[in-house]
Formats: C-alpha cells, sequence, structure tokens
C-alpha cells in the first residue's frame, strides 16, 4: 500500500497518513456504509427495477440485462450489470427510443449495479466504471483509480455528465481518488439524489 501510493505520488502526507489513507478507502466502513445503503435501495428500488425490466423487454426487445467486463479495484475484472437502454437494441418504434433515453438520463438503468456493489465489485460513490476495452486508454493516463471501487455515481456525473470529455472524466476521478473522505461521499451522494429529484420534476 505504501509503495502504490508513493509511485503515484498520490499527495503529501507521510507513509504512515498514506497507508491509513488507502486502507479506509478500500475499508470497513467505507464497505459497511455500501453494503447497508445498497440493501436498502434494493428492497425499496426492486419493484422499479422490474417494472423497467418488463418495459424493456416488451418496448426495444433484446437482452434485458447487459453484461460486461468491468475493470475494478486492482485492476480485477468483473461482469458488471446494467439494464438495456441502448437506442441501437430499440425496435423502430418511437416509445423505444424515448425509453432508452430515459432510462439513460434517469440513470435507472444503472439499478442492477446495486447487486455489484452487495458483491464487493463496485462502490455506491467511486470512479466511473470503465470496461476491459478501456483499461490501457484509461488506467495508463490514471492509475491511481485503480485503487478504488469503481462508483454507481461520482464526481464524473455529479460534475462531468454532460460534458462529452474524456480528459474531464479522468481529471475528476483522479481528484475524486486523491481527496477521497466519507464526508466527499456523503455530498456526492446528496448532490446526486438532489439532481434525480429535481429532473423528476421538471419531466
Amino acid at each position: 500500500m505504501r509503495e502504490s501510493s508513493a509511485k503515484l505520488g498520490i499527495s503529501g502526507r507521510g507513509a504512515h497518513e498514506d497507508a491509513a489513507w488507502l486502507a479506509a478507502l478500500a475499508g470497513l466502513p467505507k464497505r459497511a456504509f455500501d453494503v447497508a445503503t445498497a440493501g436498502v435501495a434494493l428492497l425499496v428500488l426492486m419493484p422499479i427495477m422490474l417494472v423497467t425490466a418488463l418495459l424493456i423487454c416488451l418496448l426495444i426487445g433484446g437482452p434485458v440485462i447487459l453484461a460486461r467486463d468491468t475493470i475494478g479495484f486492482g485492476a480485477r475484472i468483473f461482469v458488471g450489470y446494467k439494464l438495456l437502454s441502448a437506442v441501437g437494441y430499440a425496435k423502430a418504434k418511437p416509445w423505444a427510443g424515448y425509453l432508452a433515453e430515459a432510462l439513460r438520463r434517469s440513470s435507472l438503468d444503472k439499478l442492477p449495479q446495486l447487486f455489484n456493489v452487495i458483491r464487493g465489485d463496485m462502490s455506491l460513490v467511486g470512479p466511473r466504471p470503465r470496461v476491459a476495452d478501456e483499461f490501457l486508454h484509461s488506467f495508463a493516463q490514471a492509475p491511481e483509480c485503480l485503487l478504488a471501487r469503481p462508483g454507481l455515481t461520482g464526481m464524473w456525473q455529479v460534475h462531468g455528465r454532460n460534458r462529452d470529455n474524456h480528459r474531464t472524466e479522468i481529471a475528476l476521478d483522479r481528484h475524486y481518488v486523491r481527496h477521497w473522505s466519507m464526508q466527499l461521499d456523503f455530498a456526492l451522494l446528496n448532490n446526486v439524489i438532489s439532481a434525480m429529484h429535481h429532473e423528476d420534476r421538471t419531466t
């Protein structure tokens, strides 16, 4: 752990502080919060997930769940799940494309990732999940992102969602890892919930 933080030049902390910070980033408090919150969220949101899956099956067709090899903590590969929201799969019906777009905008397509959080593949908050094909392109620029579990949400969604800019996403992920704290996680989650509530009221 000390060697990893030193090589990446994450901070100006001492070696002992870096070791403690890295242990906390992937440690018990963050993990316990992830499991407890994701478990409650699954119980509350399961009806919405099932209804959404049924709509996908009826209106879009194709597989309901997309499973992709995703890069996780320490460069470990895991299977990440999402609800189908690719317009390319949609049939030639206007409402099918609208549903696919609505799923992406509302982030409902990410609900199956709550299972990834409970399994320990992901965290509620973290760097953006990236598929295996993006490994060299993304993590060569930001290897420190491999020190954290990818997140269901994160700075890349709160501050960079409407910016189609890979460099901005990488910069936001690096900032999150370098400045991580539980307080930062709580603040980002609060921002996401507020943004989703605002979008629901305006749609």
